[in-house]
């Protein structure tokens, strides 16, 4: 039960970091034809909407983990110690993060141009905007290496196969099925969902077979 609240949790609240950005910030991603509104140097609170998603994110994330591990028993420190040592840990942490975020986001155009020649206009707007629209959720691809490391300890290598192919399936799939309507819109939204449909399938054959994944802990 308490690894189903963990990764709930964890879920939960990365879900509500991309949807922090959405709301905070006055456009996701604009337009592949102006490059993007969100964390442009004229939106500046797009970029202060990276850096405080990530921070009350990472405090979210480090106070689910204090409750569980409180809650489990197999911590003797008490709840409030617990939390003094791990809020302020994360805090660095989500600052560290956010402003990384921020800065890739913020000067998505300069960083295209340090592997892109600058006379490819074109090919720097949609690298542009493929930044703007996926980075915040790559929560999805977080959550599959998980899943990858996961079925590789427990001798179960060929799951992260097939998690590849549902991930890679998808995008291809939804990509090729949407490129036509929503254009370059459409391919850039096949990437995260092929991720977070790969997640899911990652959890749901996790949850039905742990008692065979991990005999020992008797789980």
């Amino acid at each position: 039960m308490l690894d189903l609240l963990f990764l709930s949790d964890n879920l939960a609240i990365s879900i509500f970091s991309a949807v922090f950005h959405k709301f905070v910030s006055s456009d996701l991603c604009g337009s592949s034809t102006n490059g993007g509104k969100l964390f442009s140097p004229k939106y500046p609170p797009g970029a202060l909407a990276s850096v405080l998603g990530c921070v009350v994110t990472l405090q979210l994330g480090a106070f689910s983990v204090v409750l569980e591990t409180t809650l489990s028993g197999i911590t003797a420190l008490p709840l409030g110690a617990f939390a003094a040592l791990m809020q302020p840990i994360h805090l660095a942490i989500g600052l560290v993060e956010g402003l990384i975020t921020a800065a890739v986001l913020l000067f998505a155009s300069p960083l295209m141009r340090l592997f892109i020649p600058a006379a490819d206009t074109e090919v720097i707007r949609e690298g542009v905007y493929y930044l703007r629209c996926v980075t915040p959720f790559y929560f999805g691809i977080g959550f599959l290496f998980l899943f990858y490391a996961l079925y590789r300890a427990v001798k179960k290598p060929a799951m992260s196969v097939v998690l590849t192919v549902v991930s890679l399936g998808t995008r291809v799939a939804l990509a090729y099925l949407t490129a036509g309507t929503l254009g370059v819109t459409g391919i850039w939204a096949a990437i995260p969902i092929g991720w977070v449909l790969a997640d899911i399938a990652g959890a749901v054959y996790y949850f039905r077979k742990r008692k065979a994944l991990l005999p020992e802990t008797g789980q």
